[in-house]
């Protein structure tokens, strides 16, 4: 993959991130966003799509991208963070949820994917990996 030097560790993985999104063309825009990145994309239409593409799919997601609302993605689904994208501009969310509110600059949804991956990656403070 193009790209990818200077990004990731040679040894680790390439971070996986998951679009669920029904509308197409943001779902396109999105995964292109994220490949130049060099991140690994999947994708998905539905939240039943979804479910078979992770079945398929047996390696760890850093960062789920959905419409899911503020709850659980489905339990197969086992992912270090989530990012909600919400057309809606009243959605009581918990303040400990992130959302990202639609419409979106793509370098605004390429900050926060990268930010939720370098918290993924961050250990608690306290705790020796």
């Amino acid at each position: 993959m193009v790209g990818l030097i200077g990004r990731f560790h040679q040894d680790d993985p390439i971070p996986a991130v998951f679009l669920v999104e029904e509308e197409d063309a943001l779902r396109r825009s999105m995964r292109c966003c994220l490949e130049q990145e060099g991140y690994q994309v999947l994708e998905a239409k539905t939240a039943t799509h979804a479910d078979l593409v992770a079945a398929a799919f047996r390696q760890p997601i850093a960062v789920l991208v959905s419409e899911f609302g503020a709850g659980q993605p489905p339990e197969r689904l086992h992912v270090s963070a989530t990012l909600h994208l919400s057309g809606y501009r009243h959605d009581r969310l918990p303040p400990d949820v992130d959302v990202l509110r639609k419409p979106f600059p793509m370098i605004e949804f390429r900050r926060r994917v990268r930010a939720l991956l370098e918290r993924a990656a961050t250990p608690p403070v306290g705790i020796v990996p």
